[in-house]
């Protein structure tokens, strides 16, 4: 490959000397395919590259180098070095990559880089997918083995992650009902792996602050613990004591501390170490933020209808929707919404987040209010088969008035034959049962008529009349313009994904591209979100969002194709409305 690549910059040099630019052209393309094909040989350059692929969210180029470097190990005669390959799954991991950390993990595992921390961070991403059985055999045979290389540091991160996958299992059984004997005992048993390692070394602050939060919840669902255990409130004291010594804080500390302070039920204090928390912060990502955010609400239960949780909670939900790889999901919006109003009501509360802060609020209530006007588009039997949104008819022509209408996709809702015999089929327009998860969950709407109607080939659009009316105070403000496609811009799209509840997808929501009537982006959405509103950074209504593929074809002339998700122009839209009803 070397010499190659060598051939290929004496061809290059050549080509330069004689000022013909075509040849320098051409030779740099095989060049940088050269050695894009081969980086994974070259194990430093490798990481960059990834790093770069990550970076910018290019999930497609991400896909293709740890599909290069699963092939590169098998046929690689020594494992792979450590550093770099702990280097790999760290920045997958910062993105949410768990998927790819598993699959490269695994082969790294297979051809002996068999590490105690490649087996932890393979681990922990099959604990973060869900896979808590397999992560606790992996976790098992871990720390075995670190007990036997007597590996302390890695043995307490061994023990810390059964404590988290035992504490996961608590939490997916504790809902209404009492969890049975077994599942209490895998509290406890987090509880104590938690704490024994506190308790061997109290640097490890991580493993006693989780385990002053277990404490804490046993108490709240009133189970009773073996004896013995830390003190909760003496464990949280010597923690904050601990973080308020030091020099220097680092991003974790913040959290930990804001984690102790709930403890202590000094909520003002835990806002104040949250606020740093969620400061513009380089050291941040959508990944800290969506785990302190999950440990507040599922742990700590936290609840938005009480204002000292609800500043905290919406602070950390501002941070994450801010974040490039982050998704938030909207529990009881409506509630959400009547807090953040009131929130962003309080001259005190303003006054504690400072100007600029403040408006990054108001920016984000901006943002759930939005939610208000997301539709789920469902049959008679309740099934999800889709997203819509409100919008004022006069909006749309003059003719239809001020009454509001939803908009979904063709393909979701249409008359038309064809699209209800298409895959995925169509609902007819008298099958549909329309929701307002964030106005009133518990009422359904039925379909008035189609007003008006595109089918998938086209702008991919129905509009629909309500029999019943329907209140929207803040209508979307249409964009008057598609955004300039400068690398920066970026999209939200909000819907019911899988048929579930709200949820912001922003995991990777970058504009890549438009050419009326269609806008390109990078936002990833599932089943169920079609039809969803897609809006620009100021909240302003942009697209309907309708398809979304690994191999879309480039507009604009540009060759070739790129992992997208494509929307309709909302002008084209509303154009293609004012042409058929006059």
């Amino acid at each position: 490959m070397v010499q190659k690549i060598k051939g290929l910059l004496d061809e290059i040099g050549t080509a330069a000397r004689a000022y013909n630019a075509g040849e320098v052209e051409s030779a740099s393309d095989r060049l940088v395919k050269q050695i894009r094909e081969n980086i994974a040989t070259h194990p430093k350059g490798f990481v960059k590259e990834l790093g770069v692929a990550i970076g910018t969210f290019d999930r497609q180029r991400s896909d293709d180098l740890c599909g290069e470097l699963a092939v590169h190990l098998r046929t690689r005669a020594k494992p792979y070095p450590f550093a770099e390959s702990e280097s790999i799954l760290g920045i997958l991991r910062r993105k949410r990559y768990f998927d790819q950390i598993i699959k490269v993990a695994d082969v790294l595992i297979q051809t002996g880089q068999d590490e105690p921390g490649i087996r932890r961070q393979y681990a922990q991403a099959l604990l973060d997918l869900g896979h808590i059985t397999a992560s606790l055999d992996v976790l098992q045979v871990l720390e075995q083995d670190c007990l036997e290389t007597n590996n302390i540091a890695e043995l307490a991160e061994a023990r810390g992650l059964k404590g988290r996958a035992r504490k996961q299992i608590y939490m997916d059984a504790a809902t209404d009902k009492r969890p049975g004997t077994m599942i209490r005992q895998q509290l406890e048993d987090a509880v104590l792996d938690y704490a024994g390692v506190y308790r061997k070394k109290k640097d490890h602050i991580w493993h006693g602050i989780n385990a002053v939060a277990l404490l804490e919840r046993a108490k709240r669902d009133k189970i009773s613990l073996a004896k013995g255990l830390p003190d909760a409130t003496a464990t949280a004291t010597a923690i904050l004591k601990q973080i308020t010594s030091k020099k220097k804080s680092d991003l974790w500390d913040y959290a930990t501390a804001g984690e102790a302070c709930l403890a202590l039920k000094d909520y003002s204090q835990a806002f104040e170490w949250m606020l740093r928390y969620t400061q513009k912060n380089k050291d941040a990502d959508a990944f800290e933020y969506a785990s302190t955010l999950r440990q507040f609400e599922e742990v700590w239960k936290l609840d938005d209808s009480k204002k000292e949780h609800a500043k905290i909670l919406h602070l950390l939900r501002e941070a994450l929707l801010r974040q490039e790889g982050g998704r938030v999901e909207i529990e009881n919006p409506a509630q959400n919404l009547i807090t953040a109003t009131a929130l962003e009501a309080d001259k005190q509360f303003e006054q504690i987040l400072g100007k600029d802060r403040y408006k990054t609020f108001q920016w984000y209530r901006k943002g759930l209010d939005r939610a208000s006007g997301v539709a789920q588009i469902r049959d008679r039997s309740g099934n999800g088969h889709g997203s819509g949104f409100l919008i004022r008819g006069a909006d749309l022509h003059q003719g239809i008035g001020q009454k509001c209408v939803v908009v979904t996709n063709a393909h979701v809702v249409s008359d038309d034959l064809a699209e209800q015999n298409s895959i995925p089929a169509a609902l007819p327009a008298d099958e549909v049962r329309i929701r307002f998860e964030a106005k009133d969950s518990n009422k359904e709407f039925e379909v008035d008529q189609i007003l008006f109607s595109s089918p998938r080939s086209e702008l991919d659009c129905t509009i629909l009349s309500l029999k019943s009316h329907i209140v929207h105070e803040n209508p979307y403000p249409i964009a008057k313009r598609l955004p300039l496609v400068d690398k920066n811009q970026r999209v939200y799209v909000i819907g019911h994904p899988r048929g579930g509840g709200l949820s912001y997808s922003i995991d990777d929501n970058l504009l890549l591209d438009h050419e009326r009537p269609v806008v390109h982006y990078r936002a990833p959405t599932e089943g169920g979100s079609s039809g969803s509103p897609v809006f620009n950074q100021d909240w302003d209504l942009v697209a309907l969002h309708h398809a979304g593929g690994m191999n879309m074809k480039k507009l604009n002339g540009k060759a070739g194709t790129y992992p997208a998700n494509e929307g309709i122009y909302f002008q084209s839209i509303r154009d293609a409305v004012v042409a058929k009803l006059g």
